[in-house]
């Protein structure tokens, strides 16, 4: 054999060495592209069905309504007691003298669905917003409270809810305030007291007094009213403020599920069937 040919032989055999280990990686790339394209589509497909818009029947009962985002596995923050919650909605308009009159201030006071990030129940399951987690009492509390707006209150000048706090944990081994009420526990039956203050409720002047017990799955709808003056020492004209609020206590929980920003809303309807205490005063 001729050295020429030789050569030829040598470099067919590289090349074909080449091309051998070349064919190998080429197969294993495929592979490991099928492989991760496999799992991204699997990871999006399975947490694709994250939390979107819910609707709400009652304050207590949710279903699915539609998708929108993506959804972690949720962080679960378990009690050590049993939590007791209450789904406040508030309904708080603000006025002046123009809207005296009830016709001129009739839409304002009707009950709207609401929109909520501020924590809900689903499928007997709490969930509450991640910030939440900033609150010391979490792990020790005994109430936790959901508050909603109704969306169409005229005003956000309320004394007590400048720090917009709609969540708050709770200890029942004294009565505890919330907005222009007390709650205090006799016996394990939670009681709602009026708390008045001038700047919250205004004139005429109430009495402490209880108001009802606040039973499980038992909304009940409190109306109240009052006229002050923006400032006892400024003059400035007088305002008027009817408060409409809706308590029902949903239930006891032993753990909670923690919402992760940005929140998704649910909405709430308000119940239907409520028991109703008018504290309405004729102001004028």
């Amino acid at each position: 054999m001729s050295s020429r040919q030789q050569r030829v032989l040598q470099y067919w055999g590289r090349s074909n060495t080449h091309q051998h280990w070349f064919a190998i990686g080429l197969r294993f790339g495929q592979k490991f592209f099928n492989h991760l394209l496999y799992f991204i589509c699997t990871f999006v497909f399975q947490l694709g069905s994250g939390s979107g818009q819910t609707i709400f029947k009652s304050p207590n009962i949710a279903k699915p309504y539609r998708w929108a985002t993506f959804k972690m596995k949720p962080q679960v923050i378990i009690f050590k007691r049993p939590v007791k919650v209450l789904q406040i909605f508030r309904n708080i308009n603000v006025y002046d003298k123009t809207k005296k009159s009830f016709v001129g201030r009739k839409a304002e006071l009707i009950w709207n669905d609401i929109k909520s990030i501020n924590g809900h129940i689903f499928e007997n399951e709490l969930y509450l917003p991640e910030k939440i987690l900033t609150n010391p009492d979490l792990n020790t509390c005994d109430l936790i409270t959901i508050t909603d707006d109704n969306p169409h209150q005229s005003s956000k000048e309320i004394n007590f809810k400048n720090d917009e706090n709609y969540n708050y944990c709770l200890h029942l081994n004294r009565p505890v305030k919330v907005d222009i009420f007390k709650i205090e526990r006799q016996d394990d039956v939670l009681e709602l007291h009026l708390n008045y203050g001038y700047f919250e409720i205004g004139i005429p002047i109430r009495d402490n007094f209880k108001i009802c017990e606040i039973k499980k799955n038992n909304p009940v709808e409190i109306k109240i009213n009052g006229k002050t003056d923006h400032s006892m020492s400024s003059g400035r004209e007088r305002i008027y403020k009817e408060q409409h609020y809706i308590i029902e206590y949903v239930g006891d929980f032993n753990q909670c599920k923690i919402l992760r920003e940005p929140y998704s809303y649910v909405t709430k309807y308000i119940p239907t069937e409520i028991k109703d205490i008018d504290l309405i005063k004729q102001l004028w």
